[in-house]
């Protein structure tokens, strides 16, 4: 979904892992808008499993999806940003990214890249006036995590210290600081929301 400040959005379906469409999504943004000022990258899919029975196929995926698609998209982002000289990017990363996850061996890697790639893009943009972070959320809810069987639910609940779930307004309220001129000196950063779980 894209959104102008007068409020006005559009939709357009494109596969983040595809270089072509996501440069035809920014064509676009281009042709209505003329230029970007802010870009969240969120696209992100699970196929967990063990590492030694882990299929190709869905380590590709993860990693076209969570961290080429998370590339992409910065780097047609930076294009249109760098001939303003301004512009924000936040990039949705994971606590499995820093602390790694059982079974997430292909989602903790594509989430790490990401903070990786934050680092790396902040300075090589910073001087064209473009901030990059990161959000790594930790256990929040959603629908997956509502039709959680009970003892499992509490047992993640007694590793976080402030002992709830995190909720989906947290991470955007977080995601919307970053963006916003309010953290008009932080890039580089990784901001995790987690309830203390990663500490």
């Amino acid at each position: 979904m894209l959104l102008s400040f007068e409020g006005r959005g559009i939709a357009i379906k494109a596969d983040v892992s595809n270089a072509e469409e996501i440069k035809q999504m920014f064509q676009e943004i281009k042709k209505r808008w003329g230029r970007l000022d802010i870009l969240v990258n969120n696209a992100g899919i699970t196929r967990d499993g063990w590492m030694m029975m882990m299929g190709d196929k869905n380590w590709d995926e993860v990693i076209d999806i969570n961290l080429k698609g998370c590339f992409l998209c910065m780097r047609e982002a930076a294009k249109m940003m760098s001939k303003f000289k301004s512009g924000s990017i936040v990039n949705i990363s994971s606590t499995s990214g820093i602390t790694g996850q059982t079974g997430q061996i292909n989602y903790a890697a594509s989430k790490g890249g990401i903070i990786a790639m934050t680092k790396t893009a902040s300075k090589e943009l910073a001087s064209h006036g473009i901030r990059v972070n990161a959000v790594a959320p930790g256990f929040i809810e959603t629908g997956m995590t509502l039709n959680m069987p009970q003892n499992q639910l509490q047992e993640y609940l007694r590793h976080i210290p402030l002992q709830r779930v995190g909720e989906a307004q947290e991470v955007a309220s977080s995601v919307l600081f970053l963006a916003s001129t309010h953290a008009s000196y932080i890039t580089g950063q990784c901001l995790v929301v987690d309830g203390g779980l990663a500490i």
